[in-house]
């Protein structure tokens, strides 16, 4: 007689024991259509840098390496059909995205979004601590919304030259027509269409636009808004699960930028530019919304809400801001993302046995891997 079919997880395939580790597994790992997703397996993973090893790394999985040799995409590592292009039917990688492009017509279509990035000097005696000396925003076109320079309000221990491009002697020409940093804070709260308020607190004027950057924390607390603008109104994409690496630790944007994008920012040889690295986050946070069309077949609009209401996901997709009129109070803070609660889900996903189509084992299925 044939041996009993082991218990495997439909999604990454894991084998386990028994159904009891199984279903926990299942619980835990909490699969969803939002995962990376292998085009020639089917595979679920929990992040890009995981799927590249599958595909690309130095053990990889054969069968899945050369279907991507023959029709992979090296940015967001989709796989098309045999012996077809990898975006033949779904109009191309979602990395590769015009600058300055278009009117602005489709925005009625998506939430508005800019991206933050700040340049820093030491204020302390060691040479560290973060005082802001400059600030950009940019829009999804990079259009820059706002640059200037801000005036410093403490001595200077350390300019930070090779990062900044700022020294002592072309420092008092680079001030000499700078902001000031309360009016600086004034104007990205503007742009966010938030205000400042006494007590500290802050309210939102309108539904104002998602605020991208890398490592955002860090830019807003030397700009000192940190506590003025809500979790649900910021993308980082530092912090996003999908871009992290297979030990769920931030890349660097200059890695994200050259693997995802196929550009180099942040060299050796120049100073940062600060609307390079917010152009940098903008375009990966696009690409990161644009990516569950790629491995599931989702369309970029009307399509994920409901979805997600049918089962629990490790983290929200960015996909959800493609929603017209969408609240994204929802979303998961960076500290619930990478340790979400245990809790009980009030839409817990429905499982059922069925037959895994791989080998004839054992699988449990749900809502989340019925493409």
């Amino acid at each position: 007689p044939a041996p009993p079919a082991q218990p495997t997880c439909s999604h990454c395939y894991k084998r386990f024991k028994t159904v009891e580790q199984l279903e926990t597994h299942v619980v835990q790992a909490k699969h969803s259509t939002h995962d990376p997703k292998c085009g020639a397996c089917g595979k679920h993973f929990a992040n890009l840098d995981t799927l590249r090893q599958h595909i690309m790394g130095q053990l990889p999985n054969k069968a899945c390496a050369a279907r991507f040799r023959e029709s992979g995409c090296a940015k967001c590592l989709a796989i098309g059909e045999a012996k077809e292009a990898p975006h033949e039917k779904n109009g191309g990688c979602p990395f590769e995205i015009e600058r300055n492009a278009g009117s602005g017509n489709d925005r009625s279509k998506h939430r508005r979004a800019v991206a933050l990035d700040c340049e820093m000097l030491g204020d302390e005696l060691d040479g560290g601590g973060a005082m802001c000396a400059r600030v950009c925003v940019v829009d999804e076109f990079a259009n820059v919304l706002l640059s200037t320079f801000v005036k410093l309000e403490r001595p200077v221990t350390d300019y930070r030259t090779h990062v900044t491009g700022i020294d002592c002697e072309n420092a008092p020409l680079l001030f000499a027509s700078a902001k000031s940093l309360a009016e600086t804070k004034r104007m990205v709260l503007s742009v966010l269409h938030l205000s400042e308020t006494e007590g500290d607190s802050c309210k939102a004027t309108t539904s104002g636009p998602l605020l991208i950057g890398h490592d955002l924390s860090h830019d807003l607390q030397c700009l000192g808004i940190e506590h003025l603008v809500p979790e649900s109104q910021k993308r980082d994409t530092a912090r996003y699960p999908v871009f992290q690496r297979h030990t769920h630790h931030p890349y660097k944007l200059r890695v994200l930028a050259m693997e995802l994008l196929g550009v180099r920012i942040q060299s050796h040889e120049h100073a940062h530019d600060p609307k390079e690295d917010a152009v940098a986050s903008m375009r990966l946070y696009l690409g990161g919304r644009a990516l569950c069309g790629v491995y599931h077949g989702k369309q970029a609009e009307g399509d994920g809400v409901e979805k997600v209401k049918k089962t629990e996901s490790r983290f929200i997709c960015w996909c959800l801001d493609c929603e017209p009129g969408t609240e994204t109070t929802s979303h998961h803070t960076a500290s619930s993302v990478l340790s979400p609660k245990r809790g009980v889900s009030p839409h817990r996903k429905q499982t059922t046995r069925s037959p895994h189509k791989r080998s004839g084992a054992f699988a449990l299925r749900d809502s989340t891997n019925v493409e």
